[in-house]
């Protein structure tokens, strides 16, 4: 602590007036701390008047991560009548509305469900007047607290702001959230709601999500509702029909509780995978014959394919060979060596089906297996949203500082560092597609995978392999092509070099 106090060396003051001066400087002093503290956290009293801000996740793990995040230490746990959704309570300054009083609390996917009236059930009506019958919408009985978990929390709020994925789905289950708040609260409603954006839980990234909001869209949630009444419509009717047309037909072999179930998906799917599955069946398989010429020096084997395609006549492909030793014996002669420049494209950044497929190539994995192992990594914050159609990273992301961040990798750091450091670093190719909702999947932090099991280690090192190789540049080299004649026979051999 400083002072004003400036006596020459041997003065005689009164200890008296010490006291005062140190009372006057520390109530000073404390003033201005108590100042300074509540520009960052308000009093209790001023709390009071804050507004209340109410936030909704679709999964429940994510409303406790971001609470986390934006609340740091100074979360507050409340249970809800669902023992698996909690109210997360905390204090967050935002620009537009300054300091609130905000609870985050989640669902557990949709809440509604859309069905036919008593008069249409299964027997009352013939399958096409489905196409035309009333569609009620009612709350799930599984959905039923977490429901009313939103409306008890939406009663006094004044500002609702929706974090579900942002994707179509989402946006539709935003829209139920508003639904819901909306029977407590008439002031909750799809106009004054607001919107999260956000598609990783990085700190910067849900700070920016939250300071930044923009409303639901209501083309998408009309997209979805459309989308839903078609699938019950058909879905109902042609299973209804199906199911009534078999089991008049095959009495003997169906019993009474047999479904023929129809799905928009999954129905005309079924059919490539039988065509498919008629095709494997019905292939034969054919022996063939070729000349294939290998020539060693060393360790090092060249081999050289045949130019001519495979041969299914053994006795055609020997009278080949045997002409063609008979007029060379063990000898062939090389006339033609070409080299040219060639280079590789870097990938384009990844989606969620080139994840699977890729993960099926080189790892064995299902395509449920990569993608529950990639949700999960992302549900633990260390990469980025796994379902997304998108291969166009948007242009002001920051990807040098995503790459920054995997230089500490023992791995794969000194490349990484490489691409900063010495000007390597290529903007990312762009695809042809970008759904609006997540970026391409990338690595969000650096872990050195020490609490990964064998899947989550192969996830995490393909995907920021990927995502290094994307944002490097093209791979150049030069491509030789050596052309040897055996007798009359030619053949090709091919190499790379960088």
């Amino acid at each position: 602590m400083e002072t004003d106090i400036n006596l020459p060396t041997g003065s005689k003051v009164s200890l008296k007036y010490f006291h005062r001066q140190i009372k006057s400087i520390s109530a000073e002093t404390l003033t201005e701390q108590r100042n300074q503290k509540e520009k960052r956290e308000p009093s209790r009293r001023t709390r009071q008047k804050h507004k209340q801000l109410k936030c909704c996740f679709a999964k429940v793990h994510r409303s406790k991560s971001v609470a986390n995040t934006l609340g740091g230490d100074r979360v507050s746990i409340r249970p809800s009548r669902n023992k698996f959704i909690k109210n997360y309570d905390f204090n967050f300054d935002f620009p537009q509305w300054g300091w609130c009083d905000v609870t985050f609390t989640s669902v557990a996917g949709h809440i509604t469900q859309i069905d036919f009236p008593k008069n249409c059930s299964w027997g009352s009506c013939l399958p096409n007047k489905l196409f035309e019958a009333d569609i009620i919408t009612y709350t799930s009985k599984s959905a039923t607290d977490i429901a009313n978990n939103i409306g008890n929390e939406a009663r006094n709020s004044d500002i609702l702001m929706i974090w579900t994925d942002c994707d179509r789905e989402g946006e539709y289950i935003g829209y139920e959230i508003v639904q819901a708040a909306n029977k407590t609260n008439p002031r909750m409603t799809v106009d004054s709601a607001f919107r999260a954006h956000f598609s990783f839980l990085e700190r910067s990234h849900i700070s920016h999500a939250a300071r930044n909001p923009t409303k639901l869209d209501k083309k998408a949630i009309a997209a979805v509702q459309t989308r839903t009444e078609l699938d019950l419509r058909t879905g109902a009717s042609f299973t209804r029909f199906l199911t009534d047309l078999f089991k008049n037909e095959f009495r003997r072999e169906l019993d009474s509780k047999t479904v023929i179930s129809y799905g928009g998906c999954q129905f005309p799917t079924l059919g490539f995978v039988v065509d498919r599955y008629k095709r494997i069946k019905a292939f034969k398989e054919e022996k063939f014959w070729y000349i294939g010429i290998d020539i060693r020096k060393g360790n090092i084997k060249t081999t050289f394919s045949w130019e001519r395609p495979n041969i299914f006549d053994p006795l055609t492909a020997f009278c080949f060979f045997k002409n063609a030793y008979s007029e060379a014996g063990e000898e062939g002669e090389i006339i033609n060596i070409e080299e040219k420049p060639t280079s590789n494209w870097a990938p384009l950044p990844l989606t969620t089906v080139e994840l699977q497929k890729d993960c099926a190539r080189y790892f064995k994995m299902s395509a449920k297996e990569a993608l529950d192992t990639a949700e999960k990594l992302y549900n633990q914050g260390f990469l980025s949203y796994p379902r997304t159609e998108t291969d166009i990273f948007p242009k002001g992301m920051d990807l040098k500082k995503l790459i920054e961040k995997q230089s500490q990798s023992q791995i794969w750091g000194s490349y990484a560092s490489t691409l900063l450091n010495e000007n390597k670093f290529r903007q990312p190719r762009e695809g042809k597609h970008d759904d609006k909702a997540h970026p391409p999947i990338h690595p969000i932090i650096w872990t050195d995978m020490g609490n990964f099991n064998d899947k989550e280690k192969k996830i995490y090192e393909y995907v920021t392999r990927r995502f290094l190789a994307c944002c490097s540049k093209d791979a150049t080299g030069s491509k030789t092509t050596v052309k040897l004649k055996w007798g009359p026979e030619l053949f090709n051999a091919t190499g790379l070099t960088s």
